[in-house]
């Protein structure tokens, strides 16, 4: 595969599994990503999809959750997380 993303595991995982893929991928560039749930307010938010990015992912499938306060969550992930993890 030319992209791999993870589900439901922990940023050392991650980084093992990335590695082994790497490996396996013999050369050929793969982009890496993972999904994972972000909750708090904006500096949590960012602090978490930023130690993501510092490890190495080229993506991020972000969850905010479902329930009341979504809209919100939404909003904050456009207007404050994503400006200061792209800086």
């Amino acid at each position: 595969a030319e992209m791999w993303e993870s589900s439901s595991m922990d940023l050392d995982t991650w980084r093992q599994r990335v590695e082994l893929l790497r490996a396996e991928a013999a050369g050929r560039k793969v982009e890496v990503g993972a999904r994972l749930t972000i909750t708090g307010n904006a500096g949590e938010m960012s602090a978490e999809a930023r130690r993501w990015k510092d490890a190495g992912a080229d993506h991020l499938m972000v969850e905010l959750g479902y329930t009341d306060g979504y809209r919100a969550r939404m909003r904050t992930l456009a207007r404050e997380v994503i400006p200061l993890i792209n800086s």
